[in-house]
């Protein structure tokens, strides 16, 4: 490594073609500046730097996010003059990505959303670049990564730009003022109850805590229960175990109203930066949430609290890449959209992930997510780095997000009083595999 200063379009018809690697060797085709895929023009060796222009398609196309991309290509194009890079704003949907890979006028660099790395991944849309990074003596070991996000088939096709360490934060200030003893790793389902409502104030606009319908994902994982097949073709919402899990949560907001109901949380914005819970599940902690509270009070990450019977305790760990796709080696500019791609681990690059930007992401590069520790107002943020390698991302099957995007209303409806959770269920269950079955692939 160089030393360093949702929605999505039905059945997509996906028109990808095959590559061939020709005779010569990666190791070969490496000396000459060249990838497999990859023709040196004339014969040009690595030392001649061949004018190129690289297709960027682009998700963070606005705020802190879009500010972070710019400085990023701005820095790859002063170390590689000989690189220009076109950014486009055509990775922000899903529908915008799959009419491009459908069109074959996907960039060569590429942000892709992590859940359409299972569409693509099977087609060979997505370009091996272990070799390049290899070639290129770029140390992957640091940064971080989620492996089912930037491989696929045993291959490394990208680096993260984010990563979402789902870990939860408390408000020091509110255990203090009630005399409760603060969250240790060890607590429980039933501790995180009765800490809950021991810091419960609605009367006053503080809550004892908060609850996601749409993010049920940790809270299964740590029970142990399934609410999706391995294929990703039928969910199991209204099974047993999985109403079980869905009737707890519900009881947070309907029957110990620990928890605002999600109407609630809406008509009166309440926000952890406020001071408004005691206990914020599903919040990846970032400078930005010190930005946020500005001095308002003391914070602190939150253990994730561990299933009674089970003793687990799973946290939720995602993000997005930005990846190099079979079209960029087919037009020979595969090296350098991996040259570029390693400029984002920049120190001052990714620096900027613990300015205080509002980006809802840790940095990549290990050495400045070690420093987030040390920006003003943040906390301890071991908890959440160690939880990294062992954390669990969301299931890598086809229509992913249009199942997320299907269940989530229905089970708000249930924590807004509307239906039963055992009506929920059943409602989960039909539009979650409708929208599998009908999935683009």
């Amino acid at each position: 490594m160089r030393a360093q200063g949702s929605k999505r379009t039905r059945r997509a018809t996906l028109v990808l073609g095959g590559v061939g690697l020709g005779a010569l060797t990666p190791a070969l085709l490496a000396a000459c500046g060249t990838t497999a895929g990859e023709s040196a023009p004339g014969g040009a060796s690595q030392q001649t730097k061949r004018p190129v222009t690289l297709n960027v398609d682009n998700d963070w196309t606005q705020g802190d996010r879009l500010t972070v991309v710019k400085a990023w290509l701005d820095r790859a194009n002063k170390v590689y003059p000989h690189i220009k890079t076109e950014l486009r704003e055509n990775a922000d949907t899903q529908e915008k990505t799959i009419a491009l890979f459908a069109a074959d006028q996907q960039g060569d660099l590429v942000q892709l959303d992590q859940h359409l790395v299972p569409v693509f991944g099977p087609k060979g849309a997505l370009h091996n670049i272990g070799p390049i990074l290899a070639a290129q003596k770029f140390d992957v070991n640091t940064l971080y990564d989620v492996q089912n996000i930037t491989h696929f088939d045993n291959k490394r096709h990208g680096l993260c730009i984010q990563l979402n360490v789902n870990s939860g934060v408390y408000n020091k200030n509110a255990f203090q003022q009630a005399g409760v003893k603060e969250p240790t790793v060890d607590w429980t389902w039933d501790d995180f109850l009765e800490t809950a409502k021991r810091l419960n104030r609605p009367q006053d606009n503080v809550w004892g805590t908060n609850v996601v319908p749409g993010y049920p994902y940790a809270w299964f994982w740590s029970a142990g229960v399934p609410y999706i097949d391995a294929k990703g073709t039928k969910t199991s919402w209204d099974s047993g175990p999985s109403r079980e899990i869905l009737q707890w949560l519900t009881d947070l907001v309907v029957r110990h109203r620990v928890a605002p109901s999600p109407q609630e949380s809406t008509d009166k914005k309440l926000n952890f930066n406020l001071g408004q819970y005691a206990l914020s599940v599903h919040t990846v902690p970032t400078p930005a949430i010190a930005k946020g509270i500005e001095g308002k009070f003391s914070w602190e990450l939150m253990p994730t609290p561990k299933h009674p019977k089970s003793k687990k305790a799973v946290v939720l760990v995602t993000g997005h890449n930005y990846l190099v796709t079979k079209r960029g080696a087919d037009r020979g500019v595969a090296t350098e959209a991996v040259q570029v791609l390693t400029e984002l681990f920049d120190k001052d690059v990714q620096e900027m992930y613990v300015s205080g930007l509002n980006l809802s992401s840790l940095p990549i590069l290990k050495t400045t997510a070690a420093k987030a520790s040390t920006m003003p107002g943040m906390p301890n943020m071991k908890l959440a780095l160690d939880a990294i390698p062992s954390g669990q991302n969301f299931d890598k099957v086809v229509g992913f997000l249009d199942f997320h995007n299907a269940f989530g209303p229905e089970f708000t409806r249930a924590m807004n009083s509307q239906v039963s959770v055992e009506q929920a269920a059943v409602n989960m269950t039909r539009v979650s595999d409708a929208a599998l079955a009908q999935a683009a692939r």
